[in-house]
């Protein structure tokens, strides 16, 4: 992950930057779009822990719930707070053969006070935290006090809607402090093995904002069509 650069600024903030760099240089880690980085970290958390499920909340996008799916484990649905968008914590509810719980930060709306309480009770119930800073620009929740980041794995999306003009990517952070050895090991054993992207993938992803300019621009059943038919011939990699 970049942190200066082509982007100019840096993508996160003062205090968590300094962290990263002082402390974990070695727990990032750069991937494909975000939600390939959290189906390997569903993946690797089922693996390790034998989880059955993980907890997030319905008021999202479906590819932030896809990955628990293909990952093997089911989503249990949290009722959301209405100051964060995000869960509950007052009212989060979190079973045995829970693996993870899913920290969105919904339009970057970053509360650390409730955050620090949904690890509390993470944690307590041997479960890891997932954060989605997707809408965060690489933000991250950190505990009011010692402003370390919170979340055992931080994953962060620099996808072509987004507000980074880097067309497709992640990056993926994992807690020095707090991953378990197993998980960590099939995370990081997954991510340095990603394979290079195929030629018309990777040609697919270079010119996906050329693409989508030209397809707006024409009418739209026409413009359906053709964008199905390029997706079939993988010449065209939409964003969801």
């Amino acid at each position: 992950m970049q942190t200066r650069g082509e982007f100019g600024e840096n993508l996160l903030t003062p205090s968590v930057l300094d962290f990263i760099r002082r402390d974990c240089t070695a727990q990032r880690h750069a991937g494909a779009p975000a939600r390939h980085a959290m189906h390997l970290a569903f993946d690797a958390i089922r693996q390790a822990r034998r989880a059955r499920y993980v907890v997030t909340q319905a008021f999202t996008c479906v590819t932030a719930i896809n990955p628990i799916v293909s990952a093997g484990m089911l989503p249990r649905y949290a009722d959301i707070s209405p100051d964060t968008l995000s869960i509950d914590p007052q009212t989060v509810t979190i079973l045995p053969s829970t693996g993870a719980i899913v920290l969105q930060h919904t339009f970057g709306i970053v509360d650390d006070a409730a955050s620090k309480a949904i690890v509390g009770q993470t944690h307590a119930a041997n479960a890891l935290v997932v954060e989605d800073s997707a809408h965060c620009v690489g933000r991250m929740a950190t505990d009011p006090q010692t402003r370390r980041p919170l979340a055992d794995i931080s994953i962060h999306s620099f996808g072509a809607e987004k507000v980074l003009p880097t067309k497709f990517g992640a990056a993926l952070w994992l807690n020095p402090d707090t991953v378990d050895a197993p998980v960590r090991q099939l995370l990081v054993g997954a991510l340095t093995n990603l394979p290079q992207p195929r030629v018309t993938l990777d040609t697919a992803i270079r010119t996906y904002r050329l693409q989508d300019r030209a397809y707006s621009h024409l009418p739209s059943a026409l413009s359906g069509r053709l964008r199905s038919a390029a997706q079939a011939a993988h010449l065209f990699y939409p964003p969801c």
